[in-house]
């Protein structure tokens, strides 16, 4: 338990410590663009503000658009990311509740939802061993599961700015543990198995 949460504890720290406050590149810029466009005016797609103002110059439309949208494909110059849509409603929920800190503050917070629901499918997966006598073994395979994957790299720079990995790491490790659970109880009804 103590290494669980000493895991649990160093990685809030260093991921809510370290988030960003602010955006750039591709992926992290689209999110957190359309997760705003969905917040504030109830649609993934970008108004660009130049858009009116060269759309009839007979120049080229993409240098005013950022990389990662899609190029402009009508004339109301509102156009969508190349990145789906559903993480950005999970961004765009945490904006709407908490402002721009509550987009920064998301993806750390399902990050450590995610290394909860982790621990869960860790003690699931032990399952085999039943009785008292096995929950240590239980809560040990959970904890040093928890631990290796909150100390790694990966999991801590994908986890401090707003991306979707750790959405898509939450929802696959909860789809897991969901199937584990009801596999167990089709294959052993109602008997401990």
């Amino acid at each position: 338990v103590a290494l669980m949460l000493a895991a649990l504890g160093w990685f809030g720290a260093e991921t809510l410590g370290h988030r960003t406050r602010g955006v750039t590149a591709t992926d992290p810029y689209a999110y957190a663009q359309m997760a705003v466009d969905l917040a504030t005016r109830g649609t993934p797609l970008h108004a660009f503000p130049l858009f009116p103002y060269v759309v009839n110059l007979n120049v080229s439309w993409y240098p005013i658009e950022h990389i990662g949208y899609r190029l402009f494909d009508n004339l109301t110059g509102n156009v969508p990311t190349v990145w789906p849509i559903g993480g950005s409603v999970v961004l765009a929920v945490f904006y709407r509740l908490f402002g721009e800190e509550g987009l920064y503050v998301a993806t750390p917070v399902l990050s450590l939802a995610s290394l909860i629901a982790f621990a869960v499918l860790a003690w699931e997966y032990a399952t085999h061993l039943q009785g008292a006598s096995h929950i240590p073994t239980r809560a040990v395979v959970a904890a040093i599961s928890v631990a290796l994957l909150a100390t790694s790299w990966e999991q801590v720079d994908r986890s401090i700015v707003p991306l979707v990995d750790t959405q898509a790491q939450l929802f696959s490790i909860l789809v897991s543990l969901l199937a584990s659970r009801s596999a167990r109880r089709i294959l052993c009804g109602t008997r401990k198995c």
